[in-house]
């Protein structure tokens, strides 16, 4: 009797049933009410009823979670037109309560983040870069209900503390702040070199915060100019670590400052603002933000910053490219590898760039990217279908490139950018992933001096030698970090970021004033459970 108590008491514990009633985002971008069920437990999975009727099953590896608060971001505006279903409960940027304390929730939901065992996961996690994982869902993206809700479910291993010296709303940014963390340690300035940040607003001004805090923490000696349009933000980007900044309003200020930096982060967004990042940088360019729009010729660019990829000229040493170590990211290979071991070679690549990568051990690819595409595409299907039987098996399709950490190609070289869009985007029908491995490069072998010439983009690389970086996510753990450096500077960065606070129930008019850059930094929404330590927002137009 003693023993069928503990065990009653056990599955009650363990298993949990919630339902809730929630604005729920449509395709057309409008909100209608929703309810949500939420029944099962993190060791025997999910079962997620939507108005009654089975919406999506989850696997084991998900803790049930009550939500706090949730920025709007720039992603949840324009959810609708992003390739994944709707509707869906949308809000990744999550605060919320897990065994008494406040979490935050990394948003990849992948076999790593589920805390799998290393034999059921992929080569994408066991490869140190989950965030790339070909089966992951993401919170409040793709599939996985997100936190602009009263509860959500979070991978097991993506949940982290709060530190008892960052305040709710604070942590409310970890997420978009690891973002641009992630932008600062790809592209980590040098000691003495100087670096702009062009359109501080609510993703440039974390950019600021991150580059103060990376310089606190690698007590490396850059500079830091803020480069924008507003002088309130510009102010608020000094406080927030900028040491000058830039009134680019009148385009002379532009001008004067033609090759003035050695890195450029471009938070923009534009195609006229990546142009003008080209235009201020020495050595590299780093790729926030982008309205995906064709960029003179490359058409790729949105899936460019998915991939974390990078574009710089073709040259021998370029062929040792590398993630920077400082980043958690892929993994080393082994000390007697050759590193970046397979190439892929476009149709146009010269004889002299392809006898130049054969020299140096590397094995060369020259295929058509449709096939490439395949073979890749098989290998996945066939990696996850082994994963899926009960005690694993090898997958029925050859790993292809034989040598590499991941099924894709290390590097791509491309004698043109139309051949840079089909290494990106091989297929054009459906999903479509890069030939080259996330966190790789691609390195241009362009000859027509007059075609670079005539293209900013071809002529910042080519002639100039600019490197074009990229990022995505980043790691809440390091975000949170910058966030406790100095309780002073974080109220700074909550205070003029966070323009406004919305109850859940308000979520429809919370997207409506985050659209509109007048009125709008940054807007957080209240979900529900109240934290210790949350504070009020003051709301009101900008200035």
């Amino acid at each position: 009797h003693f023993f069928a108590c503990l065990f009653t008491c056990y599955i009650v514990m363990a298993t949990a049933d919630v339902s809730f009633t929630v604005p729920e985002y449509q395709a057309d971008g409008s909100f209608q009410s929703a309810t949500y069920r939420y029944r099962g437990s993190t060791a025997g999975g999910w079962e997620i009823l939507r108005n009654s009727v089975p919406w999506l099953s989850l696997p084991e590896g998900y803790a049930l979670l009550k939500a706090a608060l949730c920025g709007v971001c720039s992603t949840d505006l324009a959810r609708k037109y992003l390739p994944y279903p709707l509707p869906q409960i949308v809000g990744h940027e999550v605060v919320a309560e897990h065994e008494g304390a406040p979490v935050v929730v990394e948003i990849n939901a992948s076999h790593f983040a589920r805390g799998l065992a290393e034999g059921q996961q992929c080569s994408f996690c066991t490869a140190k870069v989950p965030t790339h994982c070909p089966d992951r869902i993401t919170l409040g993206i793709d599939r996985l209900p997100g936190g602009f809700a009263p509860y959500l479910l979070a991978p097991v291993k993506a949940i982290l503390k709060v530190p008892s010296n960052v305040p709710p709303l604070a942590a409310s940014l970890s997420e978009p702040l690891a973002a641009a963390l992630a932008g600062v340690e790809r592209s980590a300035p040098r000691a003495g070199e100087a670096v702009a940040v062009l359109g501080p607003r609510r993703l440039g001004l974390l950019v600021t915060f991150g580059l103060w805090a990376h310089r606190q923490q690698s007590k490396k000696a850059f500079t830091i100019t803020a480069v924008g349009r507003h002088p309130k933000l510009l102010e608020v980007a000094r406080q927030l670590g900028a040491d000058s900044v830039v009134d680019c309003s009148d385009p002379s200020a532009l001008q004067s400052r033609a090759k003035s930096f050695d890195i450029v982060f471009d938070t923009t967004g534009s195609a006229v603002g990546l142009e003008q990042a080209l235009s201020m940088a020495r050595r590299a360019v780093h790729l926030k933000s982008t309205s995906g729009q064709n960029l003179h010729g490359l058409r790729c660019l949105l899936d460019v910053v998915v991939g974390e990829l990078t574009l710089l000229r073709f040259h021998p040493q370029a062929l040792g490219f590398a993630w920077p170590v400082a980043q958690e990211g892929t993994a080393a290979a082994p000390a007697s590898a050759v590193v970046n071991p397979n190439v892929f070679l476009s149709a146009s690549v010269s004889a002299a760039a392809a006898a130049a990568v054969a020299q140096t051990g590397r094995t060369c690819h020259r295929i058509a990217p449709a096939e490439a595409a395949r073979r890749f595409r098989e290998y996945d299907s066939a990696s996850e279908q082994s994963r899926q039987q009960p005690n694993g098996c090898s997958p029925a399709a050859e790993f292809f490139p034989v040598g590499s950490l991941l099924p894709r190609f290390d590097l791509a070289v491309a004698g043109s950018l139309e051949e840079v869009n089909e290494i990106v985007l091989p297929v054009t029908e459906g999903h479509s992933r890069p030939l080259v491995r996330p966190r790789g490069a691609m390195l241009l072998d362009i000859h027509d001096p007059g075609s670079a010439r005539a293209n900013p983009l071809l002529r910042a690389i080519m002639e100039e030698g600019v490197e074009l970086h990229s990022s995505r996510c980043g790691r809440l753990e390091t975000a949170l970090q910058a966030l406790s450096l100095d309780e002073a500077r974080t109220a700074v960065l909550v205070r003029e970021v966070i323009t406004h606070k919305l109850p859940l129930e308000s979520l429809a008019e919370a997207f409506r004033i985050a659209a509109d850059s007048s009125q709008s930094i940054k807007v957080a929404v209240d979900t529900g459970l109240i934290i210790q330590g949350a504070t009020e927002v003051k709301t009101g137009e900008l200035e």
